[in-house]
């Protein structure tokens, strides 16, 4: 499997499992601001656990403080020539695929980003109460997006919009934008899975939570509140990338906010599920790590298709400026040997001919290395004396 849908893999099996917690165990909680940390750390977990090489962490790496040698008694030759195999029809049309859903769903992303451009520009500055926003031509339903409010203060009462300004900077303050921001990249990325959308709505729920629980405690009247949320219900809720004032069910939001307090006995389940689910996606990723050799291991390569393997005896020998067999070098004592030079590709058959396709090792022993047979042939092969 390609690496890329190995990935994906990994990806959307982690967005998974953090979203059937936050579904099942933290969303009755009253704990919203543990419920955002948890999203975000899960969706951030996701897409960057696959990409962590925690191998390294706990393999032990051989101590070469001490003087060490190495004797190479065998002095076989042996070439790997890899082929390329055509990647699989299959894979290629479910990257294409893939590749596909990503753009579109990136454009349905850039053309939303854009169309709050002629938004903006054609609004201006208004303030109300101390707070400030941005005044637009038409009735839309009250939003922030990014460390900016826009609305239609005309369609509202004086009381209300007070409570729709307090509302939405509170998502200014707190920086909701980022958590939007970041499902919606997601959602780029893993367009196929439906749990990706469901963490983008429940991602933009919990935002809202959190608001509501924020205006409430600041005192304003709940009743009065959340009558505004019902009476503007009606209005479309605009841009998906928006932080709206009455964001999708006004009843889960009523219900929540009437809930009582969650016992704090019940923060314990985040403090379980984080580690229950970020530990063994670690673990099986450690595991899936491809075998590295250590000092004093040993590993044979299976044969495939995809491998060519040249003969030693294929590798020309000159000894001392003699052509010997590979049996004769390979019981030389390492011992003897002054110097080892190896030619391969154009520069062996220019100097040996066609005979040398495959390499040529050039050894000078150390009885022989000022002989003048052997001075003569290194000299001719450029060697150092």
């Amino acid at each position: 499997m390609p690496a890329l849908f190995v990935y994906l893999l990994q990806v959307n099996f982690a967005l998974v499992l953090f979203y059937l917690a936050y579904r099942f165990l933290l969303r009755p909680l009253t704990f919203c601001t543990l419920n955002r940390f948890f999203l975000v750390l899960g969706i951030g977990f996701s897409l960057t656990y696959p990409l962590i090489d925690i191998s390294q962490l706990f393999s032990k790496q051989p101590d070469f403080s001490v003087p060490f040698t190495v004797i190479v008694s065998d002095w076989r030759t042996l070439y790997l020539i890899p082929e390329r195999v055509p990647a699989s029809s299959f894979w290629l049309v479910l990257g294409f695929l893939f590749g596909s859903g990503v753009v579109l769903t990136a454009l349905r992303f850039l053309v939303q980003l854009f169309s709050l451009y002629p938004i903006h520009r054609s609004s201006i500055p208004a303030w109300h109460n101390g707070f400030s926003y941005r005044q637009v031509k038409n009735r839309i339903n009250p939003f922030s997006f990014w460390q900016t409010v826009y609305l239609h203060s005309s369609q509202h009462s004086p009381e209300e919009l007070t409570a729709i300004l307090q509302h939405e900077h509170i998502h200014v303050r707190q920086w909701h934008t980022l958590d939007v921001l970041l499902v919606e990249v997601t959602g780029i990325l893993c367009w196929f899975n439906p749990v990706a959308w469901l963490l983008k709505q429940a991602v933009k729920e919990n935002l809202e939570f959190i608001t509501d629980r924020q205006m409430l405690l600041s005192g304003v009247n709940s009743q009065f509140y959340q009558y505004s949320l019902v009476r503007l219900s009606g209005l479309s809720s605009g841009i998906t990338l928006v932080n709206n004032y009455n964001f999708l069910t006004i009843k889960m939001r009523i219900a929540m906010m009437n809930k009582c307090k969650s016992p704090l006995r019940h923060v314990a389940r985040y403090a379980i599920l984080v580690p229950m689910i970020t530990v063994p996606l670690l673990a099986f990723t450690a595991c899936n790590d491809e075998p590295t050799l250590t000092p004093g291991s040993s590993y044979n390569a299976p044969q495939s298709p995809s491998v060519q393997v040249t003969s030693p005896q294929a590798v020309v020998y000159y000894i001392d400026g003699k052509k010997e067999t590979n049996t004769v070098a390979k019981n030389m004592d390492p011992s003897e040997i002054q110097s080892m030079n190896v030619f391969k590709g154009e520069s062996a058959r220019k100097l040996f001919g066609d005979k040398a396709s495959n390499g040529v090792i050039v050894i000078t022993t150390k009885k022989n290395q000022n002989s003048p047979q052997v001075l003569k042939f290194n000299e001719k092969l450029s060697l150092p004396k």
